[in-house]
């Protein structure tokens, strides 16, 4: 009785044992099985992916593995020691991962391999390993199908407890098999850590349950049974579902199990957990987006850099070169007096044009750099109006433009700046002198509507293209951009525009029917109550409006090292009335203090040697008898935001950009030579 239950229980082992090696040999990868002393047997995949012929081609010991199959972490990096190979660490009891690159046996290429070593435990000691490899670059076809039920049974002999512990060992893969229906008919210890179902759960279930529910609604499950029946397999990648609800990407295989006579068995599914190998491919993807998007983005911006400085060198060499040629006209001396007018004439022209040109660049960078600041009082639009427009009425009569205003009674007092808003006025005159042809007509109007004001500025010039409509306003745009463009400018005056507006918390629009149809630029501003404006407060001075002050009798000391800024800047202050002392350097300055006693001190900043800065610095250590109290202006090129605070934290009262107005220059010096008290400091 006791032996035929032995043989019993023995039948029933081999049997298990041989549906586990045909699980093992079912498995496209390499497997690759060993006991303490030496590898004992192999499938199929393991011969084809390192190339060996046989078994006994792989039964030659770590060292020799590494030899003859080169095993090594990098493509072209050294061997890899043989205790470090899979098989050997995985005899020390440890599982092992790695990537290896072998050379294939029979043809000689390398092979990427992803090998995963476990350990073989019975009885509680390590018995042997087992090392699956993996072909990284491409999974090779499976070599053989389940042809024959009486082949399979004549492998169901096998070593049970080694093909066991190699199933359950297995934590990178899901290995489970199906019934002819789809049902979970076994379950593993894989399975069980990558799904989250215990074996209890998940046997006598239907494998659709992995599925995520827009599978299973596109009967997906079906679908990858159907192929496995008819083709003994179906491999794909797709999402699955865990137990908790989350999703993975995962790389399946389904094989149809099959008896002796073609009879269907059932199914045995691998799955295995891909997401970390989607995603770095997903994030080098990417990179290779991103670097593609930064190169085409670096090109583009090196272009509008190479653009940008054409435009600018072309803009300022214009009227440099007109300034330049009519001084060497001039300087011959045989100019007669209508030449040597129409001359100077020419060079003050360009000079303005130059230094506006200059002064729209600052104003971009102050605007980029969110430095431009505005002396907010209340004001009257309607004389800022009047003023740009005395400004831009010589352009408009030298091409025959008439220039009309419309102006409805009532309130104008706006909180604004009076220069920038007469800035604002200017550049939407001057943009539409330039592009309105000889005798057009540009029109100018203020009115009131919804509680604001609103100024329009409209001529029935060349007009705005609608593709360039929508950007006319950003920083550098122009609506032709050719070398045969027939209007110059940096295309900046719109954006300046734009920004001094939102500043003063208005809008601007523009509108344009087409091309030879015009264009209408509308400006809207807040309106506030004239009663607010405080009627006892005096309205503010404009540029070109405000008469010129004497100097006589006030003594000035000019610190300049540029001769010819020094000569004309002198001209100007001696034919104000002022009397003069000239100095070229820093040195000369404080010599000529010694025994000139000046009322006000102007200097520049860039100066060779010892600049603006220190100047003033050491001159305000002096007594008072040797100028340490004189007030001090700086007169210089380096006009932005951040020069004007490091001059006035120098010792300077005030600060001038180069070039002013005599207005401005005389002006200056006078409230420093008579200062009043609560007067404010100059802006740049």
């Amino acid at each position: 009785m006791q032996t035929m239950a032995n043989e019993q229980l023995q039948a029933l082992s081999d049997v298990q044992a041989g549906a586990l090696t045909a699980v093992i040999d079912a498995v496209s990868d390499g497997v690759v099985m060993s006991d303490l002393v030496g590898v004992q047997r192999c499938n199929a995949g393991a011969l084809a992916l390192l190339g060996a012929g046989s078994l006994g081609e792989l039964q030659i010991g770590a060292e020799r593995w590494v030899k003859r199959f080169a095993l090594r972490r990098e493509r072209h990096g050294p061997p890899l020691a043989a205790a470090d190979t899979p098989m050997r660490v995985a005899l020390t009891g440890c599982c092992d991962v790695q990537d290896l690159w072998a050379t294939h046996a029979d043809k000689g290429l390398d092979v990427a391999l992803h090998c995963v070593a476990l350990p073989i435990i019975a009885n509680g000691r390590v018995e042997g390993s087992a090392v699956i490899f993996s072909d990284l670059e491409e999974k090779l076809q499976l070599r053989q199908k389940h042809d024959d039920l009486s082949r399979v049974q004549d492998l169901l002999q096998e070593r049970d407890a080694e093909l066991r512990a190699l199933v359950d060992g297995v934590r990178d893969y899901a290995i489970y098999t199906l019934d002819t229906a789809g049902c979970v008919s076994s379950w593993h210890p894989g399975a069980e850590a990558m799904m989250g179902y215990s074996a209890g759960e998940a046997i006598g279930t239907h494998f659709t349950r992995f599925f995520t529910e827009q599978d299973r609604a596109e009967g997906r499950p079906a679908l990858e049974m159907a192929q496995a029946a008819r083709h003994g397999e179906f491999k794909g990648e797709g999402q699955r579902l865990r137990k908790n609800g989350s999703t993975f990407d995962a790389a399946v295989v389904l094989t149809a199990l099959r008896g002796s006579h073609g009879e269907a068995l059932g199914f045995l599914k691998l799955t295995q957990d891909i997401s970390g190998r989607l995603s770095q491919q997903r994030e080098r993807e990417e990179v290779l987006a991103s670097a593609v998007a930064a190169r085409t983005e670096a090109a583009r911006a090196s272009q509008a850099k190479s653009d940008f400085l054409a435009t600018i060198s072309h803009e300022l060499r214009t009227p440099l070169s007109a300034m330049l040629g009519w001084a060497h006209v001039l300087q011959r001396g045989q100019a007669d007096a209508r030449t040597l007018q129409h001359g100077l004439a020419a060079i003050s022209r360009n000079a303005r044009l130059q230094g506006q040109l200059i002064e729209d660049l600052l104003d971009m960078g102050r605007i980029e750099a969110g430095q431009l600041r505005l002396d907010l009082h209340r004001m009257e639009l309607g004389s800022v109006i009047a003023a740009a427009i005395d400004s831009a009425l010589p352009a408009a009569t030298l091409k025959g433009i008439g220039l009309r205003t419309v102006s409805s009674p009532g309130s104008s007092w706006v909180m604004g700046d009076a220069t920038r808003l007469q800035q604002v006025v200017a550049n939407l005159l001057n943009n539409a002198i330039k592009f309105t042809p000889q005798g057009g007509q540009v029109s100018v109007s203020l009115t009131r509507a919804r509680g604001q004001l609103q100024l329009t500025v409209s001529d029935n010039g060349q007009g705005i293209e609608p593709d360039f409509l929508a950007g006319m306003f950003d920083g550098f745009k122009q609506q032709d951009g050719s070398s045969t463009r027939a209007h110059g400018g940096l295309g900046l005056g719109l954006s300046i525009v734009r920004h001094l507006v939102r500043l003063h918390g208005g809008s601007v629009q523009a509108h344009s029917p087409g091309t030879a149809q015009g264009a209408t630029f509308t400006v809207m501003l807040p309106l506030i109550d004239a009663d607010a404006a405080g009627r006892a407060e005096a309205a503010p001075r404009h540029a070109g409006t405000a008469p010129v002050p004497r100097l006589d009798g006030m003594r000035v000391l000019l610190v300049d090292d540029e001769a010819d800024m020094r000569a004309v800047t002198g001209q100007l202050l001696q034919g104000a009335g002022a009397e003069l002392r000239l100095a070229a350097s820093a040195a000369e300055g404080w010599a000529a203090l010694q025994t000139f006693s000046a009322d006000v001190v102007i200097s520049d900043i860039g100066m060779p040697g010892v600049d603006g800065y220190e100047f003033v610095r050491r001159l305000r250590t002096r007594p008072a008898a040797q100028g340490g109290q004189t007030p001090a202006v700086a007169y210089t090129a380096f006009t932005r935001p951040e020069d004007r605070d490091k001059a006035l934290a120098a010792g300077y009262e005030e600060h001038l950009g180069k070039p002013a107005t005599l207005a401005q220059l005389v002006q200056t010096v006078a409230d420093l030579a008579r200062p009043l008290e609560g007067r404010p400091r100059s802006a740049p």
